[in-house]
């Protein structure tokens, strides 16, 4: 059965010696609970236009959640719920790390921030390889990490190029910017370089 956009199966469950169905849309992809308590469950939707988008719930009590809708570059990836990372003001960091398993395709990660009971977007890097021809490779220095900066992310990209193969001419580019963290935003606001 279609359940936002997307075929799902049903599943036989017993609870408590009850036996009943639920459409597999309906349970969460992955859960995943931080160090304060706070649950957050995951599903993927697809809208006509074939774009993806990942809906998470931060659980409240029983019967109160929160729910937020994120733009997804594709459809196969992992979550990583991590600390705030030395940005100020920020309790959790959630990462969807996309899976690129074929040349040519784009992975990446997209970055989400949680403060409190809110979940907002932060930023979203790009990797893409096409054998020895070309690659690209973005990437993220938070402050926690090593050669960070307080309340700053460092984005770095590099691309590479093949640009003769009878020279073996090869072309190298590395570029970085600094994005400062306010406690709520970066300024300026992310966008990669390319």
């Amino acid at each position: 059965m279609e359940y936002d956009g997307l075929d799902s199966n049903w599943y036989k469950v017993k609870h408590q010696n009850q036996v009943g169905y639920v459409l597999g849309g309906l349970i969460s992809l992955e859960k995943l609970e931080t160090k304060d308590g706070r649950n957050f469950v995951f599903q993927v939707k697809r809208n006509s236009d074939d774009a993806f988008f990942l809906k998470c719930r931060i659980l409240g009590n029983e019967k109160t959640y929160k729910e937020f809708k994120f733009p997804l570059v594709q459809s196969t990836f992992s979550l990583l719920l991590e600390d705030g990372k030395g940005l100020m003001d920020v309790d959790n960091i959630i990462c969807i790390d996309y899976l690129a398993e074929a040349c040519g395709a784009e992975g990446g990660e997209t970055y989400l921030v949680r403060m409190g009971d809110g979940l907002s977007y932060l930023a979203e890097t790009s990797s893409v390889a096409d054998a020895d021809l070309f690659s690209l490779e973005e990437k993220l220095i938070f402050p926690n990490d090593y050669k960070g900066i307080k309340n700053t992310i460092i984005f770095k990209s590099e691309i590479y190029t093949l640009e003769d193969e009878q020279t073996n001419w090869k072309k190298r580019v590395l570029e970085s910017k600094e994005y400062q963290w306010n406690g709520k935003k970066l300024t300026p606001s992310f966008k990669t370089i390319n």
